[in-house]
């Protein structure tokens, strides 16, 4: 990546707040802004660079093109990652794919157009992992033993999908529901993860327990 200001739309996340490690981290970094609604993202996330003066958050949702201009004004690169979060949904109502991937990114260009912003980079959203499916379905089966922790409140990977994968795993597939956890259980609880894997013969996990 080249410049030295950047805005991460989206940036509150997962994926985001790793952006925003990599580039506060580096000295050259004049600037970096995060930009989210904060409607999937968390603070904690950013929790470990808010005295850093190079950063600055705005809370405001990318539909706000006024917002999102002002916001991004004076920034050489432009990270985008805002999309639906809620891809269960989507399914059910695919005109939020639309409102909340489409239109986003329009805001996104128009938004960098109007202040000249040098470059956009742009991570496609998690719909296209079903278009992958027929390639794992050739791959061969997995000969470790393996546990695989799925939280209850995932939106982007439902539960039920890890159900009924036991063809693919030689030596042993324990399937572990974890309560209230999220996409990123690693993350969220660390310890717990650390206490699973301790664990044997798991059918149900709860936070805490």
């Amino acid at each position: 990546m080249t410049g030295s200001r950047f805005i991460v739309v989206g940036g509150a996340g997962f994926i985001g707040s790793h952006f925003a490690d990599r580039l506060l981290a580096d000295a050259a970094v004049a600037r970096v802004t995060i930009y989210d609604n904060f409607s999937s993202g968390r603070e904690w996330h950013l929790s470990g660079h808010l005295a850093d003066p190079r950063l600055s958050v705005v809370r405001a949702g990318v539909e706000d093109l006024g917002a999102l201009t002002r916001a991004m004004d004076g920034h050489d690169t432009v990270i985008h990652l805002a999309s639906n979060p809620d891809i269960a949904k989507a399914i059910a109502e695919p005109a939020i794919d639309f409102d909340q991937g489409t239109l986003l990114t329009h805001h996104v260009v128009e938004a960098a157009r109007r202040t000249g912003a040098r470059q956009i980079l742009y991570a496609s959203g998690s719909g296209v992992y079903t278009a992958q499916q027929a390639t794992l379905d050739a791959q061969p089966v997995i000969r470790v033993p393996t546990v695989f922790a799925c939280g209850t409140a995932d939106a982007c990977n439902l539960p039920e999908s890890s159900l009924g994968q036991e063809r693919w795993f030689a030596n042993g597939y324990e399937r572990v529901e974890v309560e209230g956890a999220g996409h990123f259980i690693q993350r969220e609880d660390p310890e717990l993860i650390a206490a699973l894997l301790r664990r044997q013969n798991i059918s149900h996990f709860t936070r805490g327990k």
